[in-house]
Protein backbone atom coordinates (compact mmCIF):
# COMPACT_ATOMS: atom_id res chain seq x y z
CA UNK A 1 0.00 0.00 0.00
CA UNK A 2 2.80 2.10 0.80
CA UNK A 3 4.05 2.15 -2.53
CA UNK A 4 1.01 2.81 -4.22
CA UNK A 5 0.74 5.81 -2.13
CA UNK A 6 4.22 6.90 -3.06
CA UNK A 7 3.46 6.45 -6.93
CA UNK A 8 0.21 8.32 -6.59
CA UNK A 9 1.85 11.22 -5.02
CA UNK A 10 5.12 11.40 -7.72
CA UNK A 11 2.26 11.15 -10.35
CA UNK A 12 0.38 13.85 -8.89
CA UNK A 13 3.89 16.40 -8.56
CA UNK A 14 4.48 15.29 -12.42
CA UNK A 15 1.38 16.47 -13.44
CA UNK A 16 1.43 19.86 -11.22
CA UNK A 17 4.79 20.30 -12.60
CA UNK A 18 3.34 19.91 -16.37
CA UNK A 19 0.70 22.05 -15.65
CA UNK A 20 3.01 24.62 -13.68
CA UNK A 21 4.95 24.86 -17.09
CA UNK A 22 2.50 24.93 -19.64
CA UNK A 23 1.26 28.03 -17.51
CA UNK A 24 4.58 29.67 -17.57
CA UNK A 25 5.04 28.68 -21.22
CA UNK A 26 1.46 30.52 -22.20
CA UNK A 27 2.41 33.48 -20.22
CA UNK A 28 5.31 33.95 -22.29
CA UNK A 29 3.79 33.65 -25.19
CA UNK A 30 0.98 36.67 -24.27
CA UNK A 31 1.87 40.01 -25.84
CA UNK A 32 3.21 42.53 -23.03
CA UNK A 33 1.39 45.18 -22.97
CA UNK A 34 1.10 48.63 -20.43
CA UNK A 35 5.40 48.20 -19.57
CA UNK A 36 5.73 51.13 -17.29
CA UNK A 37 8.87 52.97 -18.66
CA UNK A 38 10.21 55.23 -16.06
CA UNK A 39 11.64 58.77 -17.04
CA UNK A 40 13.26 59.97 -13.57
CA UNK A 41 14.45 63.84 -13.83
CA UNK A 42 18.39 64.39 -13.26
CA UNK A 43 18.98 66.30 -10.78
CA UNK A 44 23.37 66.64 -11.69
CA UNK A 45 22.67 69.80 -12.14
CA UNK A 46 20.93 71.63 -9.37
CA UNK A 47 22.84 73.52 -6.90
CA UNK A 48 24.80 71.32 -4.62
CA UNK A 49 24.54 68.21 -6.40
CA UNK A 50 28.35 68.03 -7.35
CA UNK A 51 28.97 67.61 -3.87
CA UNK A 52 26.69 64.68 -3.51
CA UNK A 53 28.68 62.97 -6.28
CA UNK A 54 32.39 63.88 -4.42
CA UNK A 55 31.02 62.23 -1.38
CA UNK A 56 29.42 59.13 -3.38
CA UNK A 57 33.02 58.69 -5.18
CA UNK A 58 34.83 59.11 -1.94
CA UNK A 59 32.95 56.10 -0.32
CA UNK A 60 32.78 54.47 -3.18
CA UNK A 61 36.36 54.57 -3.39
CA UNK A 62 36.74 52.88 0.61
CA UNK A 63 34.34 50.28 -0.61
CA UNK A 64 36.20 49.27 -3.74
CA UNK A 65 39.29 48.92 -1.70
CA UNK A 66 40.90 51.91 -3.42
CA UNK A 67 41.00 54.24 -0.18
CA UNK A 68 41.57 53.46 3.19
CA UNK A 69 38.10 52.14 5.13
CA UNK A 70 37.21 55.24 8.15
CA UNK A 71 34.09 55.78 9.88
CA UNK A 72 35.46 59.72 10.95
CA UNK A 73 36.09 60.16 7.03
CA UNK A 74 32.84 58.76 5.93
CA UNK A 75 30.54 60.78 8.41
CA UNK A 76 32.30 63.65 7.51
CA UNK A 77 31.69 63.13 3.93
CA UNK A 78 28.12 62.60 3.82
CA UNK A 79 27.27 65.49 6.25
CA UNK A 80 29.86 67.93 4.56
CA UNK A 81 28.01 66.86 1.06
CA UNK A 82 24.67 68.27 2.59
CA UNK A 83 26.81 71.71 3.97
CA UNK A 84 27.94 72.16 -0.01
CA UNK A 85 31.58 71.52 1.12
CA UNK A 86 31.46 74.04 3.56
CA UNK A 87 32.62 72.36 6.74
CA UNK A 88 36.25 72.45 7.42
CA UNK A 89 37.96 68.62 7.57
CA UNK A 90 40.86 69.70 10.02
CA UNK A 91 38.39 71.73 12.10
CA UNK A 92 36.50 68.32 12.31
CA UNK A 93 39.59 66.34 13.26
CA UNK A 94 40.66 68.26 15.54
CA UNK A 95 38.06 67.91 17.72
CA UNK A 96 37.97 64.44 17.71
CA UNK A 97 41.15 64.25 18.24
CA UNK A 98 40.51 66.38 21.85
CA UNK A 99 38.21 64.38 22.37
CA UNK A 100 40.53 60.81 21.60
CA UNK A 101 43.16 62.93 24.02
CA UNK A 102 41.06 63.54 26.79
CA UNK A 103 40.20 59.42 26.29
CA UNK A 104 43.63 58.48 26.46
CA UNK A 105 44.53 60.39 29.61
CA UNK A 106 41.41 58.74 31.27
CA UNK A 107 43.06 55.64 30.59
CA UNK A 108 46.15 56.33 32.04
CA UNK A 109 44.43 57.29 35.03
CA UNK A 110 42.13 54.26 35.08
CA UNK A 111 44.68 52.18 33.95
CA UNK A 112 43.50 50.72 31.60
CA UNK A 113 44.88 49.17 28.49
CA UNK A 114 44.37 49.25 24.99
CA UNK A 115 44.11 45.77 24.37
CA UNK A 116 41.29 45.51 26.91
CA UNK A 117 37.79 46.13 24.72
CA UNK A 118 35.66 45.59 27.79
CA UNK A 119 37.23 48.35 29.66
CA UNK A 120 37.67 50.86 26.76
CA UNK A 121 34.27 50.26 25.33
CA UNK A 122 32.65 51.15 29.01
CA UNK A 123 34.89 54.08 29.10
CA UNK A 124 33.22 55.18 25.78
CA UNK A 125 29.83 54.35 27.43
CA UNK A 126 30.84 56.52 30.32
CA UNK A 127 32.31 59.49 28.37
CA UNK A 128 29.14 59.84 26.55
CA UNK A 129 26.93 59.35 29.72
CA UNK A 130 28.55 60.68 32.72
CA UNK A 131 30.96 63.02 34.03
CA UNK A 132 34.69 63.16 33.51
CA UNK A 133 37.34 64.56 34.55
CA UNK A 134 40.85 64.50 33.78
CA UNK A 135 43.97 66.87 34.19
CA UNK A 136 45.70 67.77 31.31
CA UNK A 137 49.70 66.87 31.12
CA UNK A 138 50.32 70.09 29.19
CA UNK A 139 49.27 72.81 31.47
CA UNK A 140 48.16 71.13 34.69
CA UNK A 141 44.54 71.80 34.87
CA UNK A 142 41.52 70.03 35.28
CA UNK A 143 39.44 69.13 32.29
CA UNK A 144 35.69 68.05 32.52
CA UNK A 145 33.52 66.34 29.51
CA UNK A 146 29.85 66.81 30.75
CA UNK A 147 27.55 64.13 29.24
CA UNK A 148 25.64 64.09 26.05
CA UNK A 149 21.67 64.19 26.05
CA UNK A 150 19.47 62.90 23.89
CA UNK A 151 17.43 65.74 22.16
CA UNK A 152 14.00 65.27 21.66
CA UNK A 153 13.19 67.96 19.55
CA UNK A 154 12.84 67.05 16.18
CA UNK A 155 15.11 63.31 16.58
CA UNK A 156 13.74 62.36 13.12
CA UNK A 157 15.38 65.49 11.95
CA UNK A 158 12.03 66.21 9.77
CA UNK A 159 12.43 69.82 9.96
CA UNK A 160 15.78 69.99 9.91
CA UNK A 161 18.33 66.70 8.64
CA UNK A 162 21.19 68.58 10.29
CA UNK A 163 19.55 67.40 13.87
CA UNK A 164 20.91 64.14 13.08
CA UNK A 165 24.79 65.16 12.38
CA UNK A 166 27.46 63.96 14.42
CA UNK A 167 28.98 67.36 13.63
CA UNK A 168 25.48 68.94 15.37
CA UNK A 169 25.98 66.44 18.36
CA UNK A 170 29.43 66.97 18.61
CA UNK A 171 29.04 71.03 19.18
CA UNK A 172 25.61 70.72 21.16
CA UNK A 173 26.31 67.21 23.30
CA UNK A 174 22.64 66.83 22.23
CA UNK A 175 22.01 64.27 20.08
CA UNK A 176 19.77 61.18 19.13
CA UNK A 177 20.13 57.43 18.41
CA UNK A 178 21.71 58.16 14.55
CA UNK A 179 24.65 60.39 15.78
CA UNK A 180 25.49 59.08 19.42
CA UNK A 181 26.04 55.69 17.60
CA UNK A 182 27.87 57.17 14.95
CA UNK A 183 30.63 59.36 17.32
CA UNK A 184 30.94 56.08 19.57
CA UNK A 185 31.75 54.49 16.57
CA UNK A 186 33.93 56.68 15.75
CA UNK A 187 35.73 57.00 19.18
CA UNK A 188 35.85 52.97 19.10
CA UNK A 189 37.75 53.12 16.34
CA UNK A 190 40.07 56.11 17.17
CA UNK A 191 40.94 54.39 20.30
CA UNK A 192 41.07 50.77 18.58
CA UNK A 193 38.19 49.38 20.02
CA UNK A 194 35.83 46.45 18.15
CA UNK A 195 32.26 47.75 18.53
CA UNK A 196 29.72 47.20 15.73
CA UNK A 197 26.70 49.46 14.36
CA UNK A 198 24.04 47.60 14.56
CA UNK A 199 20.47 48.81 13.23
CA UNK A 200 17.05 48.10 13.69
CA UNK A 201 13.42 49.82 12.63
CA UNK A 202 14.35 53.46 13.16
CA UNK A 203 16.99 52.88 15.74
CA UNK A 204 20.97 52.48 15.79
CA UNK A 205 22.99 51.20 18.37
CA UNK A 206 26.28 50.11 19.64
CA UNK A 207 27.00 46.21 20.45
CA UNK A 208 30.68 44.79 21.52
CA UNK A 209 31.82 41.83 22.49
CA UNK A 210 32.75 41.68 26.34
CA UNK A 211 34.92 38.84 26.44
CA UNK A 212 36.57 36.48 23.31
CA UNK A 213 36.60 33.42 25.91
CA UNK A 214 34.01 30.46 24.17
CA UNK A 215 31.51 29.06 26.45
CA UNK A 216 30.41 25.75 27.61
CA UNK A 217 28.45 25.87 24.28
CA UNK A 218 31.49 26.34 21.96
CA UNK A 219 29.76 29.96 21.13
CA UNK A 220 31.62 32.91 21.76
Amino acid sequence: MAELDDQGDQSRILRASKEGDDAIREARQLPIQGVIRYTLPSYRSSRGAGCYVQAYDALNAMLEGRAPVSLKRAVFLVENAYYENALSYEAYDSHLRNIVAFCRARMQQEHIKGGDNAALNDLLFRFMSDTLSVIDPATGTKVTHFPDHYDFDDFYGTADWTKLFVTKLMNTNFGQCHSMPLLYGILAEELGAKAYLSASPSHLFIKYRKSSRKCRSGTE
